[in-house]
């Protein structure tokens, strides 16, 4: 499955989830798509997932957010 954690530079909740995918080696795993760096992936975000709130990940058909529901996830599924 692919996995892609939309994120913005700005944002310590997207660099929790960030901290904790590097930590736990899933960072190659995962594409970080930074929100503020390219306005398509902002456009993908609020097309998909209905708003601009990051982090959110989004694999398949979901859009999960919430930086603890997130890591919680991870630690779930990919760990």
């Amino acid at each position: 499955m692919d996995y892609q954690l939309y994120a913005a530079t700005y944002c310590p909740f997207c660099r929790k989830v960030i901290n904790f995918m590097e930590k736990n080696e899933l960072d190659d795993k995962i594409d970080i798509l930074f929100i503020d760096k390219d306005d398509r992936y902002e456009k993908e975000l609020l097309e998909g997932g209905g708003t601009k709130q990051v982090p959110c990940l989004h694999f398949g058909d979901t859009w999960m957010y919430e930086s603890d529901d997130i890591i919680e996830y991870l630690k779930e599924n990919l760990l």
